[in-house]
């Protein structure tokens, strides 16, 4: 058994993974570091991925869609709100 922060997992993978506090994630969805953080902790899993964490929040629904979505992906992303390129 191995305990880790999900930075210190990037570059290992296991059989299973388990994240604790997905709450605390899942609070702060606008945050794009911790979205990508979840994303480096599920993709160390070769087969089973545990996401564990109180309360109710969009992103628990987001991620059961991906969840049933199978292995079809569709991405959806907020227009910017300025253009950088002027």
């Amino acid at each position: 058994v191995t305990i880790s922060l999900i930075h210190r997992a990037k570059g290992n993978e296991a059989d299973m993974v388990y994240v604790v506090g997905f709450d605390n994630i899942a609070k702060n969805e606008s945050k794009i570091n911790l979205r990508n953080a979840i994303f480096v902790a599920l993709t160390r899993a070769r087969g089973w991925a545990v996401l564990s964490g109180i309360g109710e929040y969009p992103m628990y629904e987001e991620m059961g869609r991906v969840i049933d979505s199978g292995d079809r992906f569709t991405f959806t992303y907020r227009r910017p709100s300025r253009n950088l390129d002027e």
